[in-house]
């Protein structure tokens, strides 16, 4: 292994090692909320032990870890305070409904530290005499009535069949199942004088019972979370708080899919298109569970999607490593597999407790193989010398913090969620690594254009050089070899009046006429020489000007010879072409009708069509034989096989040196030429 290729694999363990560590330390490093201990001795109206806390070991804001369960039953509220005690956030209540009671109790107005106790309660003291504690309940799946002592406080969702008058004042009965979830804010208020509380029978008597009543018709049931109790303000704070963490990093992970599409546009590459995946991912974690964590509809959706959408980040990681064995992409099976695991976490909440359990196992694995085939092909790919480093780092991050959502459990917070910080850490190194490639494409494309300049400059020296050699040699064909050809012009005349044997005669005006056609390619070379069209510079014009200048320049020939000499160019067309060389190609093509084509009648016409300038010269004379190409050089003509030279060859090479075409049509007897320009 080369020095670069090891120096590649140890920046990726590197990064494996960071980012693991720093989601343990945030797991088992940061201190997370105070959970508040359990009361000892307590016992409900079953004679069983409840768990229950006392106000007296409540802080600002602390965790109410276990609750009393019961499933299948609905029990009365403050009159059967009972369940078995369960940890919340590692409890998964299996029954389809059920109840939850929490016990806060009040101070016990028998302990001989009564007044101090009391005394350290004064932050929780209201105007009314009372302490007032608020208890922030998380989402209960996924739909519940919550009371309060035994006063129905809150309903999120409908109960199917669900009587009220059974369970308080309140009548009433629901007909069938509407889920809905929502964070719900009780305030529960504990009398402070000592001789109001000693007024009850017993401990429970004083203290604030919390009944919830849930259903569900899904694969979630109850509660996930734990609820937090506190004073007002700070549990108001930290929920909020969280909401808004998980709002903002949303938005980020928006924004960084605009960004990736914009920079994929503005730059035509979809290099950029696996850290969308990625950050679509992010968001999709983030916005599921801020629904969830506030007031959701289709809780059940959000929460598939939410699963769904974890899954999909490792997904979106093993896209940028296209690692082949052999030709086969290795990727690709992992990818579906990850895709399988997106699929079952979306019908998850859909399924019966017992399959979805099941699929639960099966989305864990995928998930878990997928985070390991990431690190394994993203030191693979470190190895190879053709993989850019920064395209490593996203997958990387992305696969740890995979493996550490799996074994890492939740904490009461988001704030405080190893999880959550390791997908924002994952989120920023997608930006990072978003930027750094959008920089080295414009540092690459400046450097492409900057050699594209100096290539372009020299290629026009070069250009300009032969151009300049080939004007040297056509003078020196045009000028040079036509003394000789004139000279010969001279002796054939004279040996032409000498003789007097009618087969010589025959055999000196065939070499005359060869040595004329010789004379007329001479002639066209020099003038094409002489104004070198080619390097002429491009303008806007009208045509009509054109048209104007070569009627006024041939309308005399065609009279000597009979012809009528017509233009129709009545609206102004203008067009982006080389002026003197359009001229000089009219010029020719009337020239040639005039010699040639044996006509009464030549028209000359500009018109504009399909955003393109036509210029035709039509003529009513013999037209050209179908099996003769007049464009191609030194093309004959008629019967006695007449020379045209290059006439039409060098008009068609000056029509498209400005971006034109040159071509000729039959059009009812008549002989057309077309030439098309663009228009300004």
């Amino acid at each position: 292994m080369t020095k670069s290729a090891l120096f590649r694999v140890l920046s990726v363990l590197l990064t494996v090692l960071v980012t693991l560590g720093l989601g343990l330390t945030l797991a088992f490093g940061v201190p997370g909320v105070e959970r508040a201990p359990r009361t000892e001795g307590i016992a409900g109206t079953d004679g069983n032990e409840l768990a229950a806390y006392s106000i007296l070991d409540l802080s600002a804001c602390s965790a109410l870890a276990y609750a009393n369960y019961t499933p299948e039953e609905f029990l009365i509220p403050n009159g059967e305070i009972s369940g078995a005690p369960v940890e919340l956030g590692k409890h998964r209540a299996e029954a389809t409904r059920g109840t939850y009671v929490f016990v806060v109790l009040n101070l016990d107005p028998d302990s001989p530290t009564f007044t101090q106790d009391a005394a350290s309660l004064q932050n929780f003291l209201y105007g009314d005499r009372s302490w007032h504690f608020t208890l922030h309940l998380p989402a209960v799946w996924s739909a519940c009535n919550v009371y309060v002592d035994n006063v129905l406080t809150a309903r999120v969702g409908e109960i199917s069949g669900y009587d009220f008058s059974q369970y308080g004042d309140v009548s009433g009965k629901t007909e069938s199942h509407d889920p809905g979830t929502q964070s719900l804010f009780l305030d529960l208020s504990f009398y402070s004088g000592r001789t109001v509380i000693s007024a009850y029978p017993d401990r429970l008597g004083a203290a604030q019972v919390i009944t919830i009543h849930y259903e569900t018709e899904s694969a979630f049931a109850g509660m996930d979370r734990t609820p937090v109790i506190g004073t007002d303000s700070a549990i108001r704070r930290i929920v909020s708080r969280d909401s808004s963490l998980l709002a903002a990093f949303g938005a980020i992970a928006a924004v960084s899919v605009c960004l990736c599409i914009f920079f994929c546009l503005i730059k035509h590459t979809a290099e950029f298109i696996p850290e969308a995946f990625v950050s679509l991912g992010i968001f999709g974690i983030m916005i599921f569970n801020f629904a969830i964590s506030g007031q959701a509809f289709l809780p059940s959706i959000c929460r598939g999607l939410s699963y769904a959408a974890f899954s999909f980040v490792t997904v979106a990681a093993l896209l940028p490593l296209n690692f082949r064995v052999k030709k086969f992409p290795v990727s690709a099976l992992f990818i579906l597999l990850g895709l399988l695991g997106c699929v079952t976490g979306l019908i998850t909440p859909f399924l019966p407790v017992e399959l979805a359990a099941a699929l639960n196992i099966l989305r864990y694995t995928a998930v878990a193989i997928d985070a390991a085939a990431v690190l394994v092909l993203a030191f693979l790919c470190a190895a190879s010398p053709e993989w850019r480093l920064r395209k490593l780092l996203t997958p990387t991050v992305a696969a740890v913090t995979a493996l550490c959502g799996m074994f890492i459990s939740n904490p009461v917070l988001v704030v405080q969620s190893a999880v959550f910080w390791l997908l924002a850490g994952v989120l920023l190194t997608d930006l990072f690594v978003n930027l750094g490639t959008f920089i080295e494409i414009e540092r690459r494309n400046e450097y492409l254009t900057h050699n594209l300049e100096a290539e372009a400059t020299r290629q026009t020296e070069d250009m300009r050089a032969v151009i300049d050699e080939r004007d040297t040699i056509l003078r020196f064909i045009s000028h040079d070899l036509k003394k000789p050809v004139l000279s010969m012009q001279r002796f054939l005349s004279t040996l032409r009046e000498r003789e007097q044997d009618g087969e010589q005669v025959k055999a000196i005006d065939i070499v005359r006429r060869k040595n004329d056609d010789l004379k007329l390619t001479l002639d066209q070379l020099s003038k094409y020489a002489r104004n070198n069209y080619v390097a002429e510079r491009s303008m806007v014009f009208d045509v009509r000007n054109a048209i104007s200048s070569v009627y006024e320049n041939l309308s005399p020939d065609c009279e000597a010879n009979g012809i009528r000499l017509i233009r129709t160019d009545e609206f102004p067309v203008h067009v982006f072409a080389k002026r003197a060389c359009l001229i000089n190609v009219l010029n020719n093509l009337v020239m040639n009708a005039i010699e040639h084509a044996e006509c009464s009648e030549i028209v000359l016409s500009a018109v504009r069509k399909k955003g393109r300038c036509l210029l035709t010269v039509e003529d009513n004379g013999k037209g050209i034989r179908a099996d003769d190409d007049p464009f191609a050089a030194y093309v004959t003509e008629g019967a006695d096989g007449e020379n045209l030279g290059l006439g039409l060859y060098i008009c068609r090479s000056l029509i498209h040196s400005m971006s034109g075409t040159l071509d000729y049509d039959h059009r009812e007897g008549r002989l057309v030429f077309t030439i098309s320009l663009p228009i300004s």
